[in-house]
């Protein structure tokens, strides 16, 4: 299975654009033939510079019907609203990891392994020397895996067992330092993970039993409730489209999800993005069909509730359709 993660507009507050979109797709294996051999249908020379918006509209539907008819393709997408600016909140949403995760520590020290410790000082270490810009990547990231990571298995509960290898791969566009930035990911998702943390829940469908491939590859050999962190993300990369042009569905979708709510009195981007609406993966478990992203920022520690304006008026219109 391909995990296929990508950002969409400014995440640094500007006049018009006071929200950026973090979009993760995924894929099985046996539908990423399928995609595969209808890009290439559509692109003969190849389809690795292609982006969302250098497409013409009728390639960007055909593109959009397409994903809208299959069901092994989801994604999940968080919207970071940033109408109260980034900076200020970014800095201060650091400095609160970094105090609960050393009064967790303090808290928790003789009952935590030494090695346990030692990564989470490590980590502590790494945030504090990340500038704001570098920070707010990091935490977009993880938000998304973390949350997403909880409820997709939901997604290909009824997948038959032949259409995918189960191993998850994992690929970001590109970003600064990328080497230390998947250290980091990955590191945090491990300890995310660790069977250490009795508060995060992994949700598996009943129906699949003990003995589905993912379930045998992926779980901890005690509890199948538990993923072992350092197996689903052992194979997660950084790179670009040019190496990985599959990354064209988050950006695709990104992009709708962008146009559609700056454009909002347009028809046509709203009906584009009602396309996809099968195609969702979090948002499905509140329940309605409004929901295609989700909305987060680094101030909802303090304002969980503050929405920008037009979100409420995109959130409507698409309720409407």
């Amino acid at each position: 299975m391909l995990v296929l993660v990508d950002e969409t507009g400014s995440f640094r507050a500007m006049k018009d654009k006071n929200f950026g979109i973090v979009t993760l797709v995924t894929i099985t294996d046996s539908e990423l033939d399928n995609f595969d051999s209808f890009m290439l249908n559509m692109f003969p020379a190849g389809y690795s510079n292609i982006k969302g918006k250098t497409l013409r509209d009728a390639e960007r539907e055909k593109i959009l019907k397409y994903i809208g008819k299959k069901p092994e393709i989801k994604y999940t997408a968080f919207l970071y609203d940033l109408t109260s600016g980034t900076d200020e909140w970014v800095n201060y949403h650091r400095n609160e990891t970094i105090r609960r995760t050393e009064n967790k520590l303090e808290e928790m020290k003789d009952q935590l392994f030494p090695s346990y410790t030692a990564d989470m000082n490590l980590f502590l270490n790494q945030i504090r020397k990340y500038s704001i810009a570098d920070y707010a990547k990091y935490v977009m990231f993880t938000e998304i895996f973390i949350e997403w990571q909880q409820f997709f298995q939901f997604d290909y509960v009824y997948t038959h067992i032949s259409r995918d290898s189960w191993d998850m791969r994992h690929v970001i566009d590109m970003q600064n330092e990328p080497n230390k930035f998947k250290r980091l990911v990955t590191n945090t998702m491990i300890l995310t993970t660790n069977e250490q943390n009795p508060n995060y829940r992994i949700y598996t469908p009943k129906e699949w039993g003990e003995k589905h491939p993912f379930i045998v590859k992926h779980s901890q050999k005690d509890d199948i409730r538990k993923q072992n962190g350092r197996v689903f993300f052992k194979d997660l990369k950084i790179t670009t489209e040019q190496e990985e042009p599959r990354l064209i569905l988050p950006d695709l979708i990104g992009y709708i999800i962008m146009n559609s709510i700056l454009k909002r009195d347009q028809k046509k981007w709203l009906m584009s993005l009602k396309r996809i609406t099968q195609n969702r993966s979090l948002t499905m478990i509140h329940k309605r069909k409004s929901n295609y992203y989700k909305i987060t920022g680094f101030n909802k520690i303090k304002n969980p509730y503050d929405v920008h304006p037009p979100l409420r008026e995109h959130d409507r219109k698409m309720r409407s359709l």
